[in-house]
């Protein structure tokens, strides 16, 4: 059974890897893997040629979301080349 102290050490970790205005969620396990909090859905975000691209994932489950994720990143990787054409 969890203590008063427990649930808010959990809840802090928590709130560790929210956005400061709260709306995005950052998984620190899974590097490039954010979480829209309101709707729940997962984005991908890479930087290439200094410029930031943040792509939606089309999900809101998690092994889905890792899975959707290499993908992501293995296309933008790929193409970062391109842009500079």
């Amino acid at each position: 059974m969890q203590t008063t102290q427990d649930k808010q050490r959990n809840s802090r970790k928590r709130e560790d890897h929210l956005s400061k205005d709260g709306k995005w969620r950052s998984v620190p396990k899974v590097p490039h893997l954010l979480q829209y909090v309101i709707s729940g859905n997962y984005f991908g975000k890479v930087k290439i040629n200094g410029k930031t691209v943040r792509q939606s994932l089309e999900t809101t489950g998690w092994t889905t979301a890792q899975l959707k994720l290499n993908d992501f990143l293995k296309e933008k990787r790929e193409n970062r080349n391109a842009v500079l054409r």
